[in-house]
């Protein structure tokens, strides 16, 4: 049984790229009605990797929980609940802990990558907190929020159990009359010289039409425009592709984990670990709790 009460957790750095995602979380948590904890994780080692004195780590615990409180105190006449924890602790692994311990259903950070020739490459904090946390995690790229909600939304579908949830929680973030573009990604398994491949090929993309009407059919409703298309590509770098692609405009990718638990992290499929690294919008990765109901 799902639980009742709903708990986002919002990385918090004080940089423009976690406000921007604190934004993000504030409108999530208030679309859900759920709670929202601001984390200050404060690396407890120094820029070499050294531990500072002790009452130097406490004057900027210090000074931390005054900015969180501050900021408790401003979202909270946004009509969310708002509470705070500063943590000593390297930050991802800070983060990723704080948000076990809450039993939290999502985690909200910003991006400090760096813009490249041709993609945003993922600030390693961000990368690291996806890979470890065991719940959704959403990271927030600049230009990707709108108080409404995200208004063009891409959903890459394998027809799996993983990518029908990352479907839900994608209706649940869109906007009044957003796009929800579901795709479903693929490559034949036969080269082209096959003297087969042509039907083979038919016959794969056929079979995703059928299954791609299906999901339409069960999720088609009147608040967005939910739409299905079937690209013959890998799929990570068909996902990059499609959301690079002038037209595309997207504000969020959303797509479903396929990672395995290990002893101590939950391992991101590769697929989602591309695009995280390279997509030009927010994306989040949904973790589909096996032991839920649908």
């Amino acid at each position: 049984m799902k639980n009742e009460k709903i708990t986002v957790v919002a990385g918090v750095d004080f940089s423009e790229e976690s406000r921007l995602a604190t934004d993000v979380a504030v409108q999530v948590a208030r679309r859900k009605c759920a709670e929202l904890v601001l984390v200050h994780v404060g690396d407890p080692r120094g820029p070499a990797f050294v531990m500072p004195p002790d009452d130097v780590m406490t004057e900027r615990d210090e000074k931390s929980l005054r900015r969180l409180e501050d900021m408790q105190r401003r979202l909270s006449d946004q009509g969310v609940t708002v509470s705070h924890k500063v943590v000593d602790d390297v930050p991802a692994e800070g983060l990723c802990n704080v948000a076990s311990d809450l039993n939290a259903n999502l985690v909200v950070v910003g991006n400090h990558g760096r813009t490249g020739s041709s993609h945003f490459l993922l600030g390693s904090v961000a990368e690291r907190t996806a890979r470890l946390c065991a719940c959704s995690t959403m990271v927030v790229r600049p230009g990707s929020q709108n108080k409404d909600g995200f208004q063009k939304i891409l959903v890459p579908t394998d027809f799996t159990a993983f990518s029908e949830a990352a479907l839900r929680e994608a209706l649940e973030f869109a906007a009044e009359g957003a796009k929800i573009d579901l795709v479903h990604y693929w490559t034949s398994p036969a080269t082209e010289m096959s003297p087969w491949a042509p039907a083979l090929r038919e016959k794969l993309r056929s079979e995703a039409e059928a299954q791609g009407q299906t999901l339409l059919s069960k999720y088609q409703n009147d608040r967005v425009v939910l739409s299905f298309a079937v690209v013959e590509s890998h799929t990570a770098s068909g996902i990059i592709d499609h959301a690079n692609a002038a037209e595309s405009t997207y504000d969020l990718i959303v797509m479903g984990s396929h990672g395995r638990h290990g002893v101590r992290r939950f391992l991101l499929g590769t697929n989602a670990e591309r695009v995280l690294r390279h997509a030009p919008c927010s994306v989040l990765i949904v973790r589909r709790d096996d032991n839920s109901a649908e």
